[in-house]
């Protein structure tokens, strides 16, 4: 079953569609101007909601790690992948239990785990909120990856899906729309990658919901 989340895409997409592109997108003569900006801007805006909903899911489930291991130092199979995939150094352990006289460092952080996790689990959700641009392979790696995510899910077309689409919106979005406008976008093409996007979509969606679990766990 779908969860809340990609049922809102899914809306939000159509909407979109409904605005933007015309109702008959089959035998449509000649693609204007006009009807290549307005497909441009369904380009762009339907790649900022799918970004948008990986990025949600995403937070849902760091959030959920935090939460577990702040109210009862849970630690779940996504608590382990996010520290593990962390760039926190794993210092071993101290020669002795005695507090050195000089306090050079956080002796917390040499001899308890606490602030390690905690660490790694706001790097992630840094990294989520703030440093994410994109859908990319490489994007997907930096998001999935960490949480424990079951990349085999994602086959070869899947990912040269997820690669085309970030083209496509980069060259939307950061050349010149004189050259495309005149080119031509014909809003069938444009309407059919979101529609394959969200195929792709609704089989992580299922990956997500799982990993939500664990984590709550």
């Amino acid at each position: 079953m779908a969860s809340t989340a990609y049922s809102a895409l899914r809306q939000q997409l159509a909407k979109l569609r409904q605005t933007l592109l015309p109702r008959k997108l089959d035998g449509i003569v000649e693609v204007t101007e006009r009807l290549s900006a307005r497909a441009l801007a369904f380009r762009v805006l339907c790649y900022a909601e799918i970004e948008e909903y990986l990025e949600s899911r995403s937070q849902e489930i760091s959030a959920a790690i935090s939460t577990r291991w702040k109210d009862d130092r849970k630690v779940t199979y996504p608590t382990m992948c996010v520290l593990a995939f962390s760039s926190q150094e794993m210092k071993i352990p101290p020669e002795s239990f005695a507090k050195p006289a000089k306090r050079q460092v956080d002796w917390n952080d040499v001899v308890k785990i606490d602030g390690r996790v905690s660490r790694a689990i706001s790097e992630y959700h840094y990294y989520v909120t703030k440093q994410n641009h994109g859908v990319s392979e490489e994007n997907l790696c930096r998001m999935l990856i960490p949480i424990g995510f079951d990349i085999d899910i994602l086959d070869e077309a899947a990912l040269l899906e997820f690669n085309n689409f970030a083209s496509l919106r980069g060259e939307a979005a950061h050349k010149s729309t004189k050259g495309q406008l005149k080119k031509g976008v014909n809003p069938k093409d444009e309407n059919e990658a979101v529609q394959r996007m969200l195929k792709n979509l609704l089989v992580m969606d299922d990956e997500f919901t799982r990993l939500l679990k664990a984590a709550n766990a």
